[in-house]
C-alpha cells in the first residue's frame, strides 16, 4: 500500500477542502502542486516556502492528510 500527503482547508462549516490557489490569474499557485507530496517532511517545507511567498492569503486552518492508495 502506497500513500501521500495533502494539505486540506478546514472549512467554518467542518468540511475538509481543497485549498484555494493563490497568485495573479496569468500565474496561479496551488499549495498541494500536482498529486500532493510523498512525505510529511516534504508537504511541512513547501507549506513554508508557501506561507512566505503567500502569507496575506493563506488559510489559517490548515490539515496535513495522509491518503492511502493501493499499489498498481
Amino acid at each position: 500500500m502506497g500513500f501521500r500527503y495533502e494539505w486540506k482547508e478546514l472549512t467554518e462549516d467542518g468540511l475538509l477542502k481543497e485549498p484555494k490557489d493563490v497568485g495573479p490569474y496569468y500565474s496561479r499557485e496551488t499549495l498541494n502542486g500536482y498529486g500532493g507530496f510523498e512525505t510529511e517532511d516534504s508537504a511541512v517545507e513547501e507549506y513554508e516556502r508557501f506561507k512566505k511567498a503567500h502569507g496575506w492569503s493563506c488559510s489559517s486552518e490548515l490539515i496535513l492528510v495522509k491518503i492511502y492508495r493501493p499499489e498498481s
